[in-house]
């Protein structure tokens, strides 16, 4: 019997844009965790993007995800995320 190592679930939110709200991005995160931890993952890396494309070279949606992230962690919902949004995601943890 080999050990196979599971993929890292992702859930890719930088297409969304500013115009989305802080409750929305949550509820999605939240189904996406929800969904995730049935599948017995303990992980889940969102995808914010670089900026690259961004006014300020700076990925839109981070301040939104990264206040929903530690509500989140505050609440005990998630562990702790890893914030690597130079490279355009982070690592949430639950």
């Amino acid at each position: 019997m080999s050990d196979q190592v599971k993929p890292v679930p992702i859930f890719d939110c930088h297409h969304l844009g500013t115009n989305v709200s802080l409750h929305y991005l949550a509820d999605l995160f939240t189904e996406e965790i929800i969904n995730c931890q049935k599948q017995d993952n303990h992980y889940l890396q969102i995808i914010v993007g670089k900026g690259l494309h961004s006014k300020d070279n700076e990925p839109v949606l981070i301040y939104r995800v990264r206040r929903i992230l530690n509500d989140f962690v505050n609440s005990g919902f998630i562990k702790n995320y890893v914030d690597n949004t130079t490279n355009g995601y982070l690592i949430i943890y639950f």
